[in-house]
C-alpha cells in the first residue's frame, strides 16, 4: 500500500540541473518584483538568478524537442545535434576537449547557480 506522504527515508539526493531540465512540469517566474523562481509540479522550488532561469527554460524548450526526435526514431538536424551535445556537457558536467577540429558551444556553469529554498 502506497501512501500519499513522503517520507525522507524514500528520497535521495538528485541533481539540480537534471531535475530541471529533465523532471516534471516547469514553470519559470521572472519578475523583478518577486524573487527569480522556478517551481516543479508545484512542489520543488528553487531561487535561480533571471539570466539563468531564461537559459534554463531554453534549454529544456529544446532539450524536449530533441528528446522527442530520439524517442520517435527521427534524425536528428544540425541544430538539434548542437542542443543534444551543449545538455550532455551540461548534464554530464564534462569538459569539452579543447584539441577537437569540432565547433562547438563551450559554456561556463556557475557550481551554485541553483538554490533550492
Amino acid at each position: 500500500m502506497h501512501s500519499k506522504k513522503l517520507y525522507v527515508w524514500e528520497t535521495g539526493p538528485a541533481d539540480d540541473t537534471a531535475l530541471l531540465l529533465l523532471c516534471g512540469d516547469c514553470s519559470f517566474k521572472i519578475s523583478q518584483v518577486v524573487s527569480d523562481a522556478v517551481l516543479i509540479d508545484r512542489k520543488i522550488k528553487f531561487r535561480v538568478p533571471a539570466k539563468a532561469n531564461l537559459a534554463f527554460k531554453y534549454l529544456r524548450m529544446q532539450l524536449a524537442a530533441v528528446l522527442n526526435a530520439l524517442l520517435r526514431n527521427k534524425p536528428l538536424t544540425k541544430s538539434q545535434e548542437q542542443w543534444l551535445e551543449i545538455a550532455t556537457v551540461i548534464l554530464g558536467k564534462t569538459q569539452q576537449d579543447h584539441n577537437s577540429t569540432q565547433q562547438s558551444v563551450v559554456l561556463n556553469i556557475v557550481p551554485n547557480a541553483t538554490t533550492p529554498i
